[in-house]
């Protein structure tokens, strides 16, 4: 047809080039990885090859002729390595994750609203370089242009998962407005929250035949309210209310990701964090399948690279270190996840030196951290808990890694926004287990209503452990504070009142929430139970948020507000 137009506005295609390109370099950085510790593996040389040669196609049809032309680049050397011209030396590794790093550094402008193109003259001398000092004599490679194979947007159309995009405009910051600032300093970017998620097209037909069902009962419930007949009211309401559970689940499921999406990016930065102060560790990873709000995951992401930092850093040992106390050269940094009732356990282990609490405690103390005289009430456990203090840190010098006295800090307050909470164990010479809990979902939580007070409050399911209705013959003060004697041994009391008003009861209450928080067990006096129920957690007002005891706030079924309170202190 003469006139018409057929061209195609490629910036619509911008966060789906981002997010698969993103994709696509982490199969490169884990295949390299593969590579470099076994170099015959034929499996992973062909993946990082049809990684390179799929992110060449998406970038020369978006025009983004750097990032093409690198990943050009980087496919002939490959497919050299395929055909047996080069070997996997360590020369060629590290050539090969410096052109990843210039290409992720592209794609990382481009997300950031700038252009792609920058100078990649160095990069590509390098790749191009080395290719042709190993290809046959009187073979010559053109590279003038990206464009040898046509590329169409197959790296758009890769099935079964692009079943559906769906771009989320919430925007990040609203979802977790404070980032580990400081705390992620020295060359590792915090996690950004993608706009897309990745759909099963399995997980659409089930939400459509929800709402398929949904509107036939709504035209049963019409049927029903014309009739008057409350009996059948009733049956039809029930159903109704099932309906509705399922299509809450099935929502809340689009949100959820495996954590092995994040835990997949820490090889590389744990690869070359042990290269560029040699020590020599392996990183195991478990529970990758577990599965996350993908908000908390992001916030999570950031926090975990903080914690497998210090492992390094702080935890394991340079290899004689650990030969003469007895242990083996190459130490471990564990990864895992693990579900745990109604919470997510993520857990950062290593088997290095650990942290010793008697130096902990006189280095707080040094610093102005806390008084000498309140470290005797102290638990080994609470005092590990110090190094989350604002600029608190063992080292006296401030290095690429680590030395600020902020990232503990800021690793806290992040896991505290997503609802979670921080745990520590450590033995010297034996290694320090960091522990994080998290709610599996953001939107909705468990929760048991309380009345403290004369007002109501919501208590996350997760943290109770189980009620108790005291008898006051039971309760005993030792030294100030109120304990709990039971068969099992003395439980350490707290007043909710006290703990969110400031105010002593004049009678302690006689109902006990029991709790857990660093390893001791905490029981928590309300004035009653009111009940259990499914809240929808919204944030704190910014006026509110500075305030420790409030972690968020909901609206209740009648309609009166109340607070979300985390009474574990």
């Amino acid at each position: 047809m003469e006139g018409a137009d057929f061209s195609i506005d490629l910036e619509e295609f911008r966060d789906l080039f981002i997010e698969e390109s993103r994709r696509h370099l982490q199969t490169l950085n884990l295949g390299i990885l593969s590579l470099e510790q076994d170099p015959e593996d034929a499996a992973a040389l062909n993946d990082i090859f049809r990684a390179a040669h799929t992110l060449k196609g998406m970038a020369a049809t978006m025009g983004y002729t750097g990032i093409a032309q690198v990943a050009h680049a980087l496919e002939d050397l490959l497919d050299q390595a395929r055909a047996g011209v080069s070997n996997a030396t360590p020369s060629w590794i590290t050539l090969l994750f410096t052109a990843v790093d210039r290409v992720e550094a592209l794609v990382d402008n481009v997300a950031a609203g700038g252009a792609a193109e920058s100078d990649v003259t160095e990069v590509l001398e390098s790749l191009r370089g080395y290719s042709a000092a190993r290809r046959p004599v009187g073979e010559e490679q053109v590279y003038e242009s990206a464009e040898d194979d046509a590329p169409t947007l197959e790296g758009y159309a890769e099935a079964p998962m692009l079943a559906a995009s769906v771009v989320d405009d919430a925007d990040p910051q609203e979802a977790h407005p404070e980032t580990l600032d400081e705390g992620l300093s020295g060359g590792v970017e915090g996690f950004q929250v993608s706009r897309i998620v990745r759909l099963d097209v399995q997980h659409l037909d089930r939400l459509l035949d929800i709402v398929t069902e949904m509107v036939i009962e709504r035209s049963a419930l019409d049927r029903v309210h014309a009739q008057g007949d409350l009996s059948a009211l009733g049956e039809a309401l029930g159903r109704y209310g099932r309906l509705m559970d399922q299509l809450q689940t099935a929502v809340l499921e689009t949100r959820m990701v495996p954590v092995g999406q994040i835990f997949e990016r820490f090889p590389r930065m744990v690869r070359d964090l042990l290269s560029a102060q040699e020590k020599q560790a392996r990183l195991v990873i478990e529970g990758a399948q577990v599965e996350l709000d993908r908000t908390t995951l992001a916030a999570v992401g950031d926090a975990l690279v903080h914690l497998l930092r210090n492992a390094i850093d702080h935890g394991i040992e340079m290899p004689q270190i650990r030969a003469a106390a007895g242990k083996l050269p190459e130490g471990t940094v564990r990864l895992s996840a693990y579900y745990e009732r109604n919470t997510v356990v993520v857990e950062v282990c290593d088997d290095g030196r650990g942290m010793d609490p008697a130096q902990i405690a006189d280095e707080a103390v040094r610093r102005g951290v806390i008084a000498r005289e309140a470290l005797a009430e102290m638990s080994d456990e609470q005092i590990l808990m110090l190094i989350c203090s604002p600029r608190f840190s063992l080292r006296s010098d401030v290095t690429e890694v680590s030395g600020r006295g902020v990232g503990m800090d800021a690793v806290k307050r992040q896991i505290e926004l997503m609802r979670g909470s921080l745990e520590i164990e450590s033995h010297c010479g034996e290694g320090a287990t960091f522990r994080l809990y998290l709610p599996s979902n953001l939107a909705l939580l468990d929760a048991l209503l309380v009345e403290v007070a004369g007002a109501e409050y919501a208590v996350p399911a997760a943290h109770v452990e189980h009620i108790l209705a005291t008898d006051p013959e039971h309760l005993v003060r030792v030294g100030g504070r109120m304990m709990l004697q039971r068969p099992e041994g003395v439980i350490s009391l707290r007043s909710a009142r006290q703990y969110l008003e400031g105010i002593e009861d004049e009678v302690f209450p006689t109902t006990v929430l029991v709790m857990r928080q660093h390893n001791q067990t905490l029981g928590v006096g309300v004035d009653r139970v009111i009940g259990y129920e499914q809240i929808v957690a919204k944030p704190l007002p910014p006026v509110l948020e500075a305030n420790a005891q409030l972690s968020g706030v909901t609206v209740l079924g009648e309609g009166q507000v109340a607070f979300i309170v985390d009474l574990r202190g």
